[in-house]
């Protein structure tokens, strides 16, 4: 069976489902390790925001503050969303439907601490799999929205179902990769995947020559180590009334200062970076060797 719910418009603009879907749901994420939601959002914002961020990501790429390193060698970095009024997708910041399959899965108290995102760059490789946690628990969930329709032809996101609930050697993720064991999630604007943390995956290629930019938001309750490590995102003081009493379930903090849009990721940007950058693409062994020894 595929790991996917479709919502109805009704439930669309009530912003509730059923207490039989949501257990259809902690079932589906239970066994696959995510979930897709389509149509879970309205496109138009999603279009307007990616074509800003196409914007900033040319004047970026031109200005003399770009940097090597950071993840451009191998075409994936950081992405930072304006969460100005122009910009803030609220309709998934504060998604409804959202907290509440969240909510019924991981418990009371569920707050978004993340507003981020991944930004796939024209002639990118694929990423080794990999998990955004130590795979110590599942006390939290990554919701993941493309800002376009994506596919084998502009890099959507890779996945591997069911490997949320172990830890995984790089030579067990080698092998996996080796024998095909990956899932491409092709998804229509809109749509959304939610997923456990821990879950194996990766930024796929992107052949194209546009970037592929795509929304991220973490749930957590609050307390969990999740939650408590991460700093509050900023908001523009001018989102208040548009958030309204949503606010109680972000982890933010308003402030005029805006963060750069697009940041470096795991790698540094400069010379130094660019090496290990290079040293992770091409001998992933002794890169993750040697992590695990600094540790």
């Amino acid at each position: 069976m595929e790991p996917v719910l479709d919502i109805t418009d009704d439930e669309r603009r009530c912003g509730s489902i059923s207490p039989e879907k949501l257990d259809h749901c902690r079932d589906l994420l239970d066994e696959h390790g995510y979930l897709v939601l389509p149509n879970a959002v309205s496109s138009a914002p999603l279009e307007k925001l990616n074509d800003f961020l196409n914007d900033e990501w040319a004047a970026f790429n031109q200005s003399k503050d770009k940097w090597i390193g950071g993840g451009r060698h191998i075409g994936h970095v950081q992405l930072m969303p304006p969460a100005t009024p122009e910009y803030l997708l609220k309709e998934a910041l504060l998604n409804d439907i959202f907290f509440q399959i969240t909510s019924h899965i991981l418990g009371p108290d569920v707050v978004n601490v993340v507003y981020s995102g991944n930004t796939n760059l024209p002639g990118s490789t694929n990423q080794h799999f990999h998990s955004d946690t130590e795979p110590v628990g599942m006390e939290s969930l990554i919701i993941n929205i493309p800002l376009i329709d994506v596919d084998e032809s502009n890099g959507s996101l890779e996945l591997i179902a069911g490997s949320h609930k172990q830890p995984h050697s790089f030579r067990s993720i080698e092998a996996m990769e080796m024998q095909g064991h990956g899932i491409r999630i092709n998804s229509a604007i809109g749509d959304a995947v939610i997923r456990y943390p821990t879950l194996l995956h990766r930024g796929a290629a992107n052949p194209s020559s546009m970037p592929r930019h795509m929304l991220s938001m973490w749930h957590a309750p609050r307390g969990t180590s999740v939650e408590v490590m991460t700093p509050p995102f900023p908001v523009a003081p001018a989102c208040k009334d548009m958030i309204g009493d949503g606010v109680e379930r972000q982890k933010c903090h308003f402030e005029e200062r805006r963060l750069n849009t697009f940041c470096p990721n795991y790698f540094a940007p400069n010379v130094a970076g660019l090496i290990k950058e290079m040293a992770f693409l091409h001998t992933p062994g002794l890169f993750s060797l040697v992590k695990r020894m600094q540790r």
